[in-house]
């Protein structure tokens, strides 16, 4: 999932990742309105729903918390 995730990222827009997955994406420039379509994108490439009633921005802070996010709150 940490692959995906990462592809992920690069499709929203995100130009550099950060070598450790607990690093805050937003020194890596992520803003709300990529967490917005990174929300989607992740969700076209898992083939699931993600429970949007659980978002915030603080799920998407680091990959490890977007990981976290998605195993807990797909349905």
């Amino acid at each position: 999932m940490i692959k995906t995730i990462r592809e992920s990222l690069l499709a929203v827009g995100l130009e550099s990742l950060p070598i450790g997955n607990n690093e805050e994406l937003n020194a890596y420039g992520l803003d709300s309105l990529m967490v917005a379509l990174l929300y989607s994108e992740l969700e076209m490439r898992l083939g699931c729903s993600l429970d949007v009633s659980r978002f915030s921005v603080e799920c998407f802070k680091s990959i490890d918390s977007i990981e976290k996010f998605i195993t807990e709150n797909s349905l």
